[in-house]
């Protein structure tokens, strides 16, 4: 029980802020907010939902596949939108960017309906599904790196007072976030590959996802609703506007 603990958490946080960013994009419109809820709720409580509904409610009725094929369908959609979100705030104006995202969505979507179509066999892994852990690793590293460069750029205008302390607090939160996600997906891919077919992950490979899926779950809270302890925290450590 203690092993899913931290995957509930982020899927819980996740959840939140999903429903906050969705809130937010009946405002602005703008695609980011759209596209950043789409990609938490497609990755995390919503694609893994269903597919544990179908696992556990459904489990050898003619329904499960069904809901397998909706969870699957529903997390490719999600880390399609994620990478969406990863060009269009962080490279809008790159063109290999763009063409990036557009082979990357293709792929995951490729990957996606090949998991749907095949059964899974731990400890056994056919080329799409090796492909699609691959990608979605990719995905997640690629969201890490640029928010963790855009937090290096700010965190050097913060000391000059020249940026606003919390908004590079949020590049680097939401840095960690990716960063753990994309951790994650590496330790089960580790896990599945060197376990023998039928098996399953060990308890320790377990509490160590629990504990990659807590500190995600602080992180994306921090990054997005952050409480105000938490602000006067950031802003207290910042030097002086005008430095």
């Amino acid at each position: 029980m203690f092993a899913m603990l931290g995957i509930g958490a982020f899927f819980l946080v996740g959840l939140l802020v999903s429903i906050r960013l969705l809130a937010l994009w009946r405002q602005t419109r703008q695609w980011p907010e759209l596209a950043a809820a789409l990609g938490l709720l497609g990755i995390g409580p919503l694609g893994f939902c269903v597919l544990m509904t179908g696992l556990v409610l459904f489990r050898g009725t003619p329904w499960m596949p069904y809901f397998r094929a909706a969870g699957l369908g529903v997390q490719a959609l999600g880390f399609v939108a994620s990478v969406s979100f990863t060009w269009r705030v962080f490279r809008p104006k790159e063109r290999w960017a763009a063409v990036l995202v557009a082979g990357l969505s293709l792929a995951l979507m490729g990957t996606g309906i090949g998991m749907i179509v095949s059964p899974f066999v731990p400890g056994h892994l056919e080329p799409h599904q090796h492909a699609d852990i691959i990608l979605k690793i990719l995905a997640l590293g690629w969201g890490a790196f640029e928010s963790l460069r855009y937090w290096w750029t700010f965190r050097k205008r913060v000391a000059l007072g020249l940026a606003d302390p919390l908004v590079s607090a949020s590049f680097l939160m939401w840095g960690i976030t990716s960063g753990a996600g994309a951790l994650g997906f590496v330790i089960v891919y580790a896990a599945i590959v060197s376990l023998q077919p039928g098996g399953h992950p060990s308890t320790p490979v377990n509490l160590v996802l629990s504990g990659i899926g807590l500190v995600a779950a602080v992180s994306l809270y921090l990054s997005f609703l952050p409480p105000q302890v938490y602000r006067h925290r950031v802003e207290a450590h910042a030097p002086a506007s005008g430095g």
